[in-house]
């Protein structure tokens, strides 16, 4: 197997050297998507989601819909990452 170009090596150094520059807004959550936020990182379901705060199911996928545009993302691993990341989610 031949080495990888010295170029291709460097690169992680480079990308982790980078200064972090923000490139959009911040992101803002209304008190109901933080709410539903908090109930995806708990693992409920839609149909749970809906039950519990006494709003439909097609209501809960609006709004989890658009947290997840918000963080720019497109599964619930990334949102949960990046929620993580950005303060909106803590460990307990």
């Amino acid at each position: 197997m031949s080495k990888p170009p010295r170029r291709l090596k460097s690169a992680p150094r480079k990308v982790l050297a980078a200064p972090l520059v923000p490139t959009q807004r911040p992101i803002e959550l209304t008190k109901r998507e933080q709410t539903i936020l908090n109930h995806v990182w708990l693992g409920a379901q839609n149909q749970t989601i809906a039950g519990e705060l006494h709003i439909s199911v097609r209501t809960v996928e609006a709004h989890r819909a658009m947290i997840m545009r918000k963080f720019g993302v497109t599964n619930v691993a990334q949102l949960l990452r990046s929620a993580l990341l950005g303060g909106f989610l803590q460990l307990r």
